[in-house]
């Protein structure tokens, strides 16, 4: 009879510190979910400082450097993004394999896979026997038609 009161004892005693693991889980979600009210907060305080400086209604040195930071970072996430926009205008990407070709190539020069942007490009170096495009000397295939190139070089 012993073994068996200190069976229902321990089993009592794992369901109270089970309990107690599940009530500390679920304060410390409270917890992480008032650290996340407490930084949205902050992100919109920091808005509405940002706002009011580009406005010129808030003269306070140490926030205004701050904010000047902010404005140069702006700057240059634009500059970046035309930077980006500028690249993705002049090359020429296979939807098949990701390789990156000439502006004006109509197939892959790494697949052969037709390409759908065109443009005007010169820098190439291997004469296709087909069609006389100006090939990279890295081109597998023609990027005009597609042909199987024969790199001499």
């Amino acid at each position: 009879m012993e073994i068996f009161n200190k069976m229902i004892n321990s089993t009592k005693s794992i369901a109270k510190k089970s309990g107690n693991m599940v009530e500390s889980v679920k304060l410390k979600a409270d917890l992480d979910a008032l650290d996340n009210e407490i930084k949205r907060r902050k992100t919109e305080l920091g808005a509405v400082i940002y706002r009011l400086f580009i406005e010129e209604k808030l003269q306070i040195p140490e926030i205004e450097s701050i904010c000047l930071d902010i404005t140069r970072c702006n700057k240059e996430i634009e500059m970046i993004n035309a930077q980006i926009e500028s690249l993705k205008i002049s090359s020429n990407n296979c939807p098949e394999c990701a390789a990156t070709n000439p502006p004006d190539a109509q197939f892959c020069a790494d697949c052969g896979n037709k390409l759908n942007i065109t443009s005007s490009y010169s820098e190439s170096k291997v004469l296709c026997e087909k069609c006389s495009f100006k090939n990279d000397y890295s081109a597998k295939f023609c990027a005009k038609c597609g042909k199987k190139l024969i790199n001499t070089n």
